[in-house]
């Protein structure tokens, strides 16, 4: 039976189709097995993905082998085609960009050369360079994000082991490593301190803007933080936090956050609360930071995964995320003033999301040994890749069903 509300959201879709989004459109771009991706839209509405294919490296050799390939996927021919950017590396942390000009840009670490980078499209072929190593040759510590500024500069953040949280730049032309963390919050000083970054954007002005999973122990406390260097110095603002004075009580858990900002540059946080086993997004676009749940977790609706956040021209909120519980990836959006959601299948481990000038929503993630674009478009049938026309049978996941107000 169709519940009232999802009723009510489908006559509006009827009504007013500008206002709901539809299911989700998948097709897949590339059989292969994939750890990463970014994705990118252009001034003309074309999606172009960067991801990295982990198809022939050896089990237990994730760190050691050179089988890694890095890839290209778009649709700006009319046709989703792929291409080879690099191979022969140990590659990760890719960041795909589109210029002013339309120009294509990939950025990436491998990992064995222990250097960053650069690979430019030029007409149809690809050139790489190499872009000084100073830090990518430091030991990066856990989980180091990446963001690429207007001007093509890089910015990385990372957890030095055991207790800084380090920020590094080279937009004035070589590296410059600062200490970003906050070792005396509320007073005291962590006994065992973990504050480790989870995503990072850079605004117009090339200031800084982390969201980051802070830890630490006796007492027990647990935030989500966000950070910035947007004063002229760090400084950190505790989102949401839960902290207990009883040893042995486990206070939340916050991690698995993504950052954007909007067209007047707020700030906008999606992460998953642990503790109440909820996806959580938190803006401070009204002046002050607000708080509301955007999806509410069951028994069997658990662990909101690989988060990746973007925000469209109307200030409106779009979240994909994979949701352990049921392995599956999902999309959410308050378009509605409510949160609605679409969902395909797929593990989405590397999952990333864009929104293109007409609200139209691009997600790129993997999905078993097979690497899927999924939309809120409609997909012409001329557009599938050459080996996958089959835009008739099940693969779209969706096509058109009406949006739900629910998992």
């Amino acid at each position: 039976m169709v519940g009232k509300r999802t009723a009510q959201i489908c006559l509006l879709f009827i009504l007013f189709p500008s206002l709901v989004f539809a299911d989700l459109n998948t097709i897949t771009i590339d059989a292969c097995d994939n750890m990463d991706s970014s994705i990118a839209v252009d001034q003309s509405g074309n999606v172009h993905m960067s991801y990295i294919d982990d198809t022939n490296v050896p089990v237990g050799e994730s760190t050691t082998s050179t089988a890694y390939v890095l890839k290209y996927a778009s649709n700006a021919s009319g046709r989703w085609q792929t291409t080879v950017v690099d191979k022969n590396g140990n590659f990760e942390r890719t960041k795909i960009v589109v210029d002013t000009n339309n120009k294509i840009h990939i950025f990436y670490r491998d990992r064995l050369s222990e250097v960053f980078k650069h690979a430019t499209l030029e007409s149809s072929s690809w050139s790489t360079l190499a872009i000084d190593g100073t830090i990518a040759s430091q030991e990066l510590g856990v989980a180091y994000i990446l963001a690429v500024d207007q001007n093509l500069n890089l910015h990385t953040c990372y957890r030095k082991y055991p207790d800084d949280m380090m920020y590094a730049t080279n937009k004035n032309g070589t590296w410059e490593l600062e200490n970003a963390g906050n070792e005396t919050e509320f007073g005291y000083t962590r006994s065992y301190p973990y504050e480790q970054p989870h995503d990072i954007v850079v605004d117009s002005a090339n200031n800084v803007h982390i969201c980051a999973y802070d830890e630490r122990s006796l007492p027990d406390y647990y935030a989500i933080n966000y950070v910035t260097n947007e004063s002229g110095s760090w400084q950190t603002t505790v989102i949401e936090t839960d902290i207990s004075y009883s040893i042995g009580v486990e206070g939340a858990h916050y991690y698995f956050c993504s950052i954007a900002l909007d067209t007047l540059e707020n700030i906008h946080i999606a992460y998953f609360d642990v503790n109440h086993n909820a996806l959580k997004y938190a803006t401070n676009q009204s002046g002050t930071w607000t708080i509301e749940v955007a999806d509410q977790g069951s028994s069997s609706n658990t662990d909101y995964k690989n988060i990746s956040l973007t925000i469209d021209n109307d200030q409106i909120a779009h979240i994909a995320f994979r949701l352990d519980g049921v392995a599956k990836l999902f999309y959410k959006t308050n378009i509605l003033g409510e949160w609605g959601y679409a969902y395909a299948d797929g593990s989405g481990i590397g999952t990333a999301i864009a929104v293109d000038q007409d609200q139209h929503v691009h997600m790129a993630f993997p999905n078993w040994h097979k690497f899927n674009y999924s939309t809120t478009r409609e997909i012409p049938q001329s557009e599938y890749p050459d080996d996958d026309d089959d835009s008739d049978d099940d693969n779209d996941d969706g096509g058109g069903g009406c949006f739900i107000d629910s998992l």
